[in-house]
């Protein structure tokens, strides 16, 4: 059992590696930005990405369609990047249909070449930038053959719109579909926690023989792993997961699991967000970790989180405990509640 404890983060850059055959190079540790233009305003936009720039968190990712209005949480992040531009790493995502029509204006189906060019283009305007480090297709479109969509990806890889290109809420088999027809898709994103561990069987494997880096999103279940929700008590109320479209989904959620992922965390001496975060980097597939954060206080919490690593027995009795109950899936609510 692991009983070091976790580093002080100050004078210790989070560190990065290559996402997939890329070459980019992103933090281990990245900003999930669903929370601007939301519930996160302006101000604390800019003070969250100074922590992270000034802590060595160079990857954030986005999407059209995050914020209210949609499209507003690539505004914020690219005024608030500003002069910092080159130092960041931005990955969006495009797919879902925006607020103000089907698509807004942009022509149907997400994966023909026309909309992947016209989605870049308008995410571009909205980041202030010239070039998307990280493009990703939010989920697959069934309607397009997949040849279209690679090639139009490759053609903006080409012509310096985009340096590289990933997928996201992609299953296994759809990956190896997708990498067959492209050897450039460099990541795919999922959901990936203690609590949702379904993409070890199938997902993580199939990546990893591929070359391509996952990136795991919700590593902390909406919350659920940072040790403030308990079982018999109701949400705080000034906590999203308060809202009433998420009282069954909260009481549906596995509390033996996360009770006994506490105890795991009491007798370490290190809190559950150490736990949660620390198992999913340890996994060789993975390249970073996606954590929403509503303040800069959440990224510093979070740098120190997750300088934990579980050693092999600790990783034996981590998936024992998980594996008892089924997988839990922390992102469907959200969806349905159009929380974007």
């Amino acid at each position: 059992m692991s009983t070091r404890s976790p580093s002080n983060p100050a004078g210790e850059p989070v560190k990065t590696v290559a996402l997939g055959r890329s070459g980019v190079k992103v933090s281990r540790l990245a900003i999930g930005c669903n929370s601007f233009g939301r519930s996160v305003d302006s101000r604390t936009v800019q003070s969250i990405v100074s922590e992270a720039l000034a802590n060595g968190i160079n990857f954030f990712d986005t999407a059209d369609v995050y914020g209210n209005p949609h499209g507003r949480a690539e505004e914020l992040l690219g005024g608030a990047l500003g002069p910092e531009r080159k130092r960041a790493v931005i990955a969006t995502k495009f797919g879902f249909p925006m607020s103000g029509g089907p698509a807004q204006g942009l022509p149907s189906g997400h994966g023909t070449e026309k909309f992947v060019v016209a989605a870049v283009d308008a995410s571009l305007a909205r980041l202030r930038t010239d070039y998307i480090d990280v493009l990703q297709i939010h989920v697959p479109d069934p309607a397009t053959a997949v040849e279209e969509t690679a090639s139009a990806l490759e053609a903006l890889v080409r012509n310096g719109k985009i340096r590289s290109f990933g997928l996201s809420n992609y299953s296994a088999t759809q990956l190896t579909e997708f990498a067959s027809c492209s050897r450039t898709v460099c990541s795919i994103q999922a959901e990936y926690s203690l609590l949702c561990h379904e993409p070890e069987r199938h997902l993580l494997p199939q990546a990893e023989s591929l070359g391509i880096a996952v990136l795991a999103s919700l590593p902390l279940a909406s919350g659920l792993l940072t040790g403030k929700y308990h079982r018999v008590t109701a949400p705080p109320t000034d906590s999203r997961l308060h809202e009433r479209a998420f009282a069954d989904w909260y009481r549906a959620a596995p509390w033996s699991t996360i009770e006994a992922i506490r105890a795991f965390a009491l007798r370490r001496s290190i809190s559950m967000p150490h736990v949660g975060l620390g198992y999913i980097l340890s996994q060789p597939a993975v390249a970073s970790v996606l954590t929403g954060v509503t303040s800069a206080a959440q990224v510093a919490q979070n740098i120190r989180a997750s300088n934990w690593r579980p050693d092999a027995d600790d990783i034996l009795e981590l998936r024992s405990l998980i594996y008892r109950g089924p997988g839990f899936k922390a992102r469907v609510p959200w969806e349905r509640a159009g929380k974007w």
